[in-house]
Formats: C-alpha cells, structure tokens, sequence
C-alpha cells in the first residue's frame, strides 16, 4: 500500500511540475505594407486609335523625282511611307512602352520593399521561435524525474523488505 502511495505521489509531483503553454497570439502587427495597387498610381493608358483611319501595306521609296499626271515634278526624299493607322499604332505603343516602363521601375520598387521588409520580418519571427523553444526547454528536474522516481521505488522496496524481515523477528 506504501509503495502504491509513493508511485502515486511521484506521478502526481511529475504531472504538476510541467510547464503548461497558454494560448499566447501571434504578433498582432505585420512588417509588410499594405497592398498598393501599382494601376491606381498610373495614368489611364487607352486605346485612343480610330478604327475607322485607312489602313494598306507599307511602301518603300527610293529618292529621286517623281512626274505627275499633271506632268509637275516633284523631289521625293527616301523613306517608307505608311498608313495613318500605321503611324497612330507607333505612337500609341510609344506612349505604351513608356508606360509600362514606369510601371516596371514602380513595381521593383515595391518588390524591393516587400523582399526587405519580409526579411525583417523573418528575423523577428525567428527571434520568436528561439524565445518559445527556451521556454519549452524541460528543467533539470523534469528531465531527470524518472531516475529519482525509479530510485525512490527501489530505497522503498529496500526499506519495506528490511521492516518486513524486522518485525518477524
């Protein structure tokens, strides 16, 4: 009966030693910014060419002089010449590639941002995990409350059996 006592009280005094977590939050702010809309920072970029403007193949001209119908002469410089559809799609994807030019400088600034501030981030939560691992960390008594427990058992064993043997006496 002594010996179930003592077992019980060992495991009543190991279960009470344990170290209990409570339901801490999480960090409640954050390192990153909030999310940017790069579209909201840009002028609106719309197709503004008229369906409606001629369209036909490019020509190239070799410089010389052209003869009209009318018989005028004319000094013709060389070049291709091209349709006002044409020459309205240049500038618009002119106009296009500079928009999207800025667009791009925008948005490595932003990754930029985002990258350095989650490596910041990252450090913070990492200092966490260390701080949470120390506060885990079993004590010396914790770890080694098996081997008292078992050599309590035996000076119990050895002292019940010597007071069993003395009192037949």
């Amino acid at each position: 009966m002594k010996i179930l006592l003592c077992f019980l009280l060992l495991f009543l005094f190991s279960c009470a030693s344990t170290k209990k977590f409570t339901n801490e939050q999480p960090l409640k702010y954050s390192y990153l910014p909030a999310k940017l809309d790069i579209d909201l920072l840009m002028p609106p970029n719309e197709n503004i060419i008229d369906t409606n403007l001629l369209d036909f193949k490019s020509i190239a001209i070799d410089s010389g002089q052209l003869i009209s119908i009318y018989l005028d002469t004319l000094q013709i410089p060389s070049g291709v010449l091209i349709s006002e559809k044409k020459a309205a799609q240049y500038i618009y994807f002119k106009d296009n590639c500079n928009y999207l030019d800025k667009k791009l400088i925008l948005e490595k600034t932003l990754f930029n941002e985002y990258y350095d501030k989650s490596l910041e981030s990252e450090r913070v939560y990492q200092n966490e995990i260390v701080l949470l691992r120390k506060k885990s960390e079993r004590s010396w008594l914790e770890r080694n409350i098996v081997y008292f427990g078992f050599t309590a058992g035996i000076i119990t064993t050895i002292l019940t059996e010597f007071a069993v043997l003395h009192t037949k006496d």
